[in-house]
């Protein structure tokens, strides 16, 4: 008898393990952070040095902490050490009593403070796939009201298909991108995009040393600035004689998160201003714009003008996921006509 109960109890003690294992596994609750305030809101610039034009997320970058600053121009969350752990989905939830609403982006950065992913859909909330390994997740208010309100939940229903996948060392990428998809730009040019235009797919392949390279040519051109802003008439500039040209662009990439690089270049010296835009291929919206005046160098943003001079724009890193699509435009603003060239690569993301 008393060898049955020495042989039940050891038989106990060998489940007990299993049994804390199983229940190892259960999934963690949802996570809901205390709300923080973004009183400016704008998109991510790139400065200078190349560091963001974020006041707020530039110092939470330099400090590794949350800043001094925080709140101004974006908001810093810590996540909480059993999420650092596993991958999960990150919702950006914001309120605004505004009439414009608001656009908010998400940013994932490890204990280093650097960036390991982004998240820059358009519309109001953002929901995105946080990694593995993520320590902050800054967010900011690309466009809308100011003084928008914000939290981040935190849910750990990644799906197991996707947990699995991302042990293997070597994780696999779908075979191809889906097929492109390109809506109407919110581009106050008047021409518009072929339908049956060509799509650049630009590859790990596209560096700043061999990049996708593009010859065309600008006819002559003039928009007016001034005119828009008479009561009644059109808003903002609009083009007396205009010469726009169009490349739709399709990023393949290995990596989940790729930084875009556009530039266009003529030939110096040149009396010629000529403005590259860049729209997001699925909604239209307006991604990136450097902002800079060729005849003015410094530009309109000081902040900026390492985008744009006499004979050249450009926009660097733009962190833009794999697969995305995008709309350039390249906008004649004042020339008699340039030979232009326009080249295209993928880089580190740096805003």
């Amino acid at each position: 008898m008393t060898r049955k109960l020495v042989l039940l109890a050891f038989a106990v003690l060998l489940v007990l393990p299993a049994t804390h294992a199983v229940a190892g596994k259960k999934k963690l609750k949802p996570w809901k952070s205390e709300t923080a305030t973004i009183a400016v809101a704008h998109h991510f610039l790139t400065g200078t040095s190349g560091e963001m034009v974020n006041v707020t997320i530039q110092e939470f970058i330099n400090r590794c902490a949350v800043p001094a600053t925080q709140g101004f121009d974006a908001a810093i969350f810590e996540v909480p050490a059993e999420y650092q752990k596993v991958a999960a989905s990150a919702s950006a939830v914001g309120s605004s009593s505004g009439l414009e609403g608001y656009d908010l982006d998400m940013y994932f950065y490890d204990a280093s403070c650097t960036m390991v992913s982004a998240s820059e859909a358009a519309g109001a909330d953002e929901l995105a796939y946080m990694p593995k390994g993520t320590t902050w997740i800054a967010v900011l208010n690309w466009s809308g009201d100011p003084n928008v309100s914000v939290h981040i939940e935190l849910k750990d229903d990644v799906p197991a298909t996707h947990a699995v996948a991302s042990k293997k060392k070597k994780p696999k990428k779908p075979a191809e991108c889906p097929a492109a998809t390109y809506a109407e730009p919110a581009s106050a040019s008047v021409s518009r995009p072929a339908p049956d235009a060509k799509i650049i797919k630009v590859t790990d392949a596209a560096t700043a040393a061999a990049p996708v390279t593009l010859e065309y040519e600008h006819g002559a051109a003039l928009w007016d600035w001034f005119s828009g802003n008479i009561p009644g008439e059109q808003e903002g500039p609009r083009p007396i004689l205009e010469d726009t040209k169009w490349f739709n662009i399709q990023v393949d990439s290995s990596s989940l998160v790729a930084g875009l690089n556009v530039r266009i270049d003529w030939a110096i010296p040149s009396p010629s201003d000529i403005d590259l835009h860049l729209w997001y291929g699925a909604t239209g919206a307006q991604a990136a714009f450097p902002g800079s005046s060729n005849l003015n160098p410094v530009g309109p943003m000081p902040l900026m003008s390492p985008n744009g001079g006499m004979g050249w724009e450009s926009i660097r890193g733009f962190a833009v996921p794999d697969c995305s699509t995008f709309l350039v435009e390249s906008r004649a603003a004042i020339t008699a006509g340039e030979a232009m060239t326009l080249t295209i690569w993928l880089g580190e993301p740096t805003f």
